[in-house]
């Protein structure tokens, strides 16, 4: 309790001094209501004191840890004027947060007292006291460390997983750049044909690029000089009917140009000039070329000329050389003595081959048959009059492996085929005038197989081709 001068007996004491006794009235009570708070929690009521103002000076020394402090205070408005609360957490002065709760205006005791104030220019005894209105807080970094900013966040709770964790780190700060490369894909058509070639084993061709697309409609075939009188078109070379021939003016030189109608080209491996009348000294030189004026030509060669039916077949695979749209037939036999040329058909293209590892077995049974007209006579003896001669061939088959690609070419030429179209089949391809025939399958073949087990297949079976079907 705090005694002023006039509160004392006159003259006991130092003039105009006063005394101050400890505080009797001041009631603290400390709880804490959690294990997980570590706060200071204060209930501080001052129930009667004269107005002289209290101070008090709060230091926590030894708390490393400070979570922040709630104050509730709570005092008589009847003679308080002010309270003033300064705490400190060990030697920095560290905000961690406070919450305070007062009524009324928090006031404030001046410095200066009654006796250090100019004389009489103030209330007798009085004190000088201020009030605070507002608070202003300044907040200092005093160490700036370049390490960006670090936070460890907890959920305790899994079930009310609100939270976030983050850790981010700057150790360093470094200027690092950065390169690219930029690549522009661009789809891009390509087409690949691989075969294994070679020019010995049977060869099969059933597809004829020399007739042209279905847009040509079979007119792709030119004749230079034009053709003789009558139905001599350069056209009928496209025909399964070998005696409907294209025939020139003369025997002297003649040139036949084909338009297959495929502008990416056609390679050729095969050709075959069936039902001919050329002489053994005649010429036939052939050119491919990707335009119809053959400026230039990118493949020439010459055929080797032989009766009836003349056959070429690449020595090794066409590359893109010989890959045309264009192609062209120059004829010269001036010794011709028939004064024409005549030829039935043309047929070129690429054919399917057999690999070596198969073949058909020997031997090979091929015939020809006669056709003609007959009239019996009273002396049984019949006149006949000639027609044609056409070939059949035969072929047999022994333990073909029915996974293998050359099974799989004849089954393929079976289905396309049929008995319904021709095919040019060449057994021997070293010397084709022998056995080769423009025909179609007699009968679909049946199949013998042998299974040893489910990669042990092995099929037997036999093909007839005949040119008067």
């Amino acid at each position: 309790m705090a005694e002023g001068y006039l509160d004392r007996e006159y003259l006991e004491d130092e003039y105009l001094s006063g005394i101050n006794d400890p505080p009797s009235g001041m009631q603290v009570n400390q709880v804490i209501r959690k294990q997980a708070t570590t706060g200071m929690q204060a209930d501080q009521a001052i129930i009667d004191s004269h107005a002289s103002g209290m101070q008090a000076a709060m230091t926590v020394v030894d708390m490393l840890n400070a979570a922040g402090m709630q104050a509730n205070m709570i005092t008589d408005t009847s003679g308080i004027f002010g309270f003033q609360v300064d705490m400190n957490i060990g030697d920095i002065p560290t905000v961690g947060g406070m919450q305070a709760k007062q009524y009324p205006l928090r006031h404030w005791l001046c410095d200066e007292g009654y006796l250090e104030t100019p004389y009489l220019e103030e209330s007798y005894l009085s004190y000088c006291m201020r009030a605070f209105l507002g608070m202003q807080a300044r907040q200092l970094v005093l160490e700036t460390a370049e390490s960006g900013m670090q936070a460890e966040m907890h959920i305790v709770d899994k079930s009310l997983i609100t939270g976030m964790q983050t850790s981010q780190v700057i150790t360093k700060e470094e200027t690092l750049g950065m390169q690219a490369t930029q690549i522009r894909v661009v789809k891009t058509g390509m087409q690949a044909a691989m075969v294994i070639y070679n020019n010995t084993q049977l060869r099969i061709l059933c597809e004829f690029p020399s007739r042209g697309t279905e847009a040509l409609a079979g007119l792709n075939w030119v004749m230079s000089p034009t053709e003789a009188a009558g139905d001599f078109s350069p056209n009928n070379l496209n025909t399964d009917i070998i005696e409907q021939v294209t025939r020139s003016v003369t025997a002297g030189s003649i040139t036949l140009t084909c338009d297959t109608g495929l502008s990416q080209g056609v390679p050729v491996d095969t050709i075959a000039i069936l039902g001919h009348n050329l002489t053994k000294s005649a010429i036939v030189q052939v050119q491919g070329s990707k335009n119809p004026s053959f400026s230039p030509s990118d493949i020439v060669f010459t055929m080797e000329t032989q009766l009836d039916d003349m056959y070429w077949i690449a020595e090794t695979l066409p590359t893109l050389i010989g890959q045309n749209r264009y192609w062209r037939f120059t004829i010269q036999d001036p010794t011709n003595t028939d004064g024409y040329i005549e030829i039935g058909t043309i047929l070129f293209g690429v054919s399917d081959i057999f690999t070596t590892s198969e073949c058909f077995q020997n031997p090979i049974e091929h015939g020809l048959k006669h056709y003609k007209d007959e009239v019996e006579t009273e002396g049984f003896t019949n006149i006949m009059n000639d027609r044609a001669l056409r070939k059949w061939l035969r072929l047999s088959f022994e333990d073909l492996n029915y996974l293998k690609g050359n099974f799989k070419l004849i089954d393929d030429m079976v289905k396309y085929a049929r008995t319904s179209l021709k095919c040019l089949v060449i057994p021997t391809p070293l010397y084709p005038e022998r056995y080769a025939v423009f025909a179609k399958l007699v009968q679909l073949p049946s199949y013998s197989n042998r299974v040893l087990e489910e990669d042990a297949d092995y099929t037997s079976f036999s093909l007839e081709w005949d040119e008067s079907k």
